[in-house]
């Protein structure tokens, strides 16, 4: 684990030292649509404490860049035909690095909350938390404020004490880029 660490913290900074240095400020809007697998609580006696399910999911972020730092929020909702439906809140910052003016390389850590079945519920007591991490690239479409990007997460559940088997996503973002 401690060797991952350092590995990962090794590229994190050639990454940065490697990016040249880019000014600025911007606000981009996106839609987000993808897929997800994530534990949810098993409804059947007898089953399994938790099952995994494969499912769509929909929905948006906002992300400031601020001198290659990024802050934003984001929500997504998962789309079932079997088990709960949650909503999903989060809040993201990490290191934007736009090595052309067109391409950036996002590494974003996630801090939220799932909830139940409507959006006011990831703000009840009874919705779950989660730690993650969101590694993504993006084009923007220049000279449009249009841009489009992959990302994937793993979200680990922290509620009760728990750091079990992360949810794992993929999604694809279109968005406008304001700045």
């Amino acid at each position: 684990m401690v060797r991952r660490l350092a590995i990962c913290t090794l590229t994190f900074a050639a990454l940065t030292a490697a990016a040249p240095a880019r000014a600025g400020s911007s606000l981009t809007v996106e839609a987000l649509g993808g897929f997800q697998s994530y534990r949810h609580p098993a409804t059947q006696a007898g089953a399994a404490d938790f099952v995994r399910d494969a499912t769509g999911l929909l929905g948006g972020t906002a992300l400031a860049r601020i001198e290659g730092f990024g802050f934003g929020v984001g929500v997504d909702k998962t789309f079932n035909s079997g088990g709960p439906a949650p909503w999903a809140g989060w809040i993201m910052a990490g290191a934007l690095i736009d090595p052309l003016p067109s391409l950036r390389v996002e590494l974003l850590g996630e801090l939220g909350r799932r909830g139940g079945s409507s959006f006011d519920d990831i703000f009840r007591s009874g919705a779950g938390t989660f730690v993650g991490f969101r590694p993504g690239v993006s084009f923007r479409l220049l000279p449009s404020p249009i841009r489009v990007g992959v990302s994937g997460f793993s979200r680990w559940p922290t509620s009760n004490g728990e750091f079990g088997n992360p949810d794992l996503g993929l999604v694809g973002r279109v968005g406008i880029e304001f700045g």
